[in-house]
């Protein structure tokens, strides 16, 4: 690689690197800003009751994902330039969305008229579907593998500051805790249309809707559809399961605490999604992306560990003050999360060995899962805290083992 091609590889991960940044901000801080006055103008309970929807939303964005976010940016990354065979992939992932939340709302319907306590929060979790559709439509994965995340960082700062001003505008009482959700989803709504706009006037345009090839396209993603699904055996889970056996309290405490670790782990992930269009074409590049990653996780982790009770107490009203041991707790997973990121997203799926990273994710996730059940139900918020953090530990030991051997018989190979 000349000098001229190492210095515009550089500026073009500098430039996505501040822009998935400034994207996270928008997609995370602006709802911090709202915590402490949300917290006391619902409560504990209500906010219990959100992080229950939350969580029950997860799996519909999941489903709706598909594995399409690792398989769709590594193959338009991989031929970017010819915009018509780009657009053939872009056009096949948003169909392939479209159809999903489809399915995922009857899903949710079945859901509702089959489960007592989803029929008790049935308007908040309609209102709540909206996120998933606001998700489908939102292509940031497609200016991730063009590498060109600047374009919608802006849209994205202005929509979520709109949203987060009118917040406090809505929400004057606890019965008006159903508009949280409803904000949130549209501004990712508004987002993801003006994104498909933009898109288009770049040149990459929607393609007629072929139902063989869409469905072609979800079959062959599988083995990434399970590999993305099964963690929440143990992690949404955990929050839904905690919601039926110890109430909407419990659920506020574990997600007051959980959300600054999902904060973290998203800016963390940043590293990640700049990495991964590149490491698709250069996989040499690994071992310095490895170093810098594991680096910045240990530094937030620890950083979390020391300054917990500060955070909790400076977003969270004094019945909060619980969720502390659930921060600290949460800290520890942001080192294990970075490296399945390290070894799995960026190197298993990177080199096709995407049935390895799922074997693995499914061992890790079966195991969570049953301890899940115990951990729970015993020590209730904090027990779910624990079952997280010891499945991804788990799942981090098991994708590295995995990445190592790959290794090792490839550099066989090439002797």
């Amino acid at each position: 690689m000349s000098f001229k091609d190492k210095v515009s590889r550089n500026k073009t991960i500098v430039e996505n690197f501040t822009a998935l940044f400034f994207l996270q901000i928008a997609s995370y801080v602006f709802p911090f800003i709202t915590l402490p006055y949300l917290s006391s103008v619902i409560g504990v309970e209500k906010f219990g009751e959100i992080a229950f929807a939350t969580a029950i939303m997860v799996y519909f964005q999941t489903i709706v994902d598909y594995g399409f976010i690792f398989s769709a940016v590594r193959d338009i990354s991989r031929c970017r330039e010819d915009k018509m065979a780009a657009s053939v992939i872009f056009s096949r992932v948003m169909w392939a969305r479209f159809i999903l939340v489809f399915i995922s709302f009857l899903l949710l319907l079945g859901c509702i008229l089959l489960i007592s306590k989803f029929y008790e929060m049935r308007l908040l979790l309609i209102a709540s579907f909206f996120m998933v559709i606001g998700h489908a439509l939102f292509p940031d994965w497609m200016f991730q593998a063009l590498e060109k995340m600047k374009y919608i960082t802006i849209l994205n700062l202005f929509t979520k500051l709109l949203f987060t001003v009118l917040v406090f505008v809505v929400i004057k009482e606890r019965a008006d805790y159903i508009y949280q959700p409803v904000l949130t989803s549209l501004g990712f709504c508004i987002s993801g249309v003006i994104s498909l706009v933009v898109l288009n006037r770049m040149g990459y345009r929607m393609q007629s809707f072929n139902g063989k090839e869409v469905i072609q396209s979800i079959c062959s993603n599988t083995d990434l559809f399970i590999n993305q699904i099964v963690p929440n055996l143990y992690n949404s889970l955990s929050s839904i399961f905690l919601g039926f056996t110890h109430g909407s309290v419990a659920n506020g405490l574990f997600d007051a605490g959980n959300r600054f670790n999902t904060v973290s782990s998203s800016f963390i992930a940043i590293i990640s999604r700049v990495f991964y269009p590149y490491l698709s074409r250069n996989i040499g590049g690994h071992h310095a992306y490895m170093k810098l990653h594991l680096g910045v996780s240990i530094l937030f982790a620890l950083g979390l560990l020391l300054m917990a009770p500060f955070v909790i107490n400076i977003f969270f009203t004094k019945e909060f003050e619980s969720a502390i041991i659930v921060l600290r707790i949460m800290a520890v997973s942001l080192v294990f999360l970075s490296i399945s990121n390290i070894y799995g997203t960026n190197y298993l799926i990177v080199i096709g060995k995407e049935k390895e990273l799922r074997n693995c994710t499914m061992t890790a996730s079966i195991i969570g899962f049953f301890l899940m059940i115990p951990l729970v139900y015993k020590w209730s918020y904090i027990g779910a805290a624990l079952t997280i953090v010891v499945s991804r530990g788990l799942l981090a030991l098991f994708v590295m083992r995995e990445a190592l051997l790959c290794k090792q018989k490839m550099n066989s190979i090439d002797r």
